[in-house]
């Protein structure tokens, strides 16, 4: 059974993003965005992409932007984030 963030993500408009078939093959299985889409929640918009592992992310920029954190406050917050390994 899908959650309803799976169902409202597949109905959005998925939009190829130019040239990602044109990747090079690195040997690495390192995933790549394939698609992008527009989640709209009220007045907000998110951006997500849809990798070619089928896996969805919400781009970073978009979620920072959603939940109002600007400046300095997010230049701190990302590289906590990111300093405590994602967690």
């Amino acid at each position: 059974m899908k959650t309803p963030v799976e169902v409202l993500l597949d109905t959005l408009e998925w939009t190829p993003l130019p040239g990602y078939h044109t990747f090079p093959d690195t040997g690495e299985d390192l995933p790549f965005a394939t698609h992008k889409g527009i989640v709209k929640i009220g007045s907000a918009e998110l951006v997500v992409y849809q990798l070619n592992t089928g896996q969805r992310v919400i781009d970073e920029a978009s979620l920072i932007e959603f939940f109002g954190v600007k400046g300095v406050a997010y230049k701190a917050a990302i590289t906590q984030f990111r300093l405590d390994g994602g967690k």
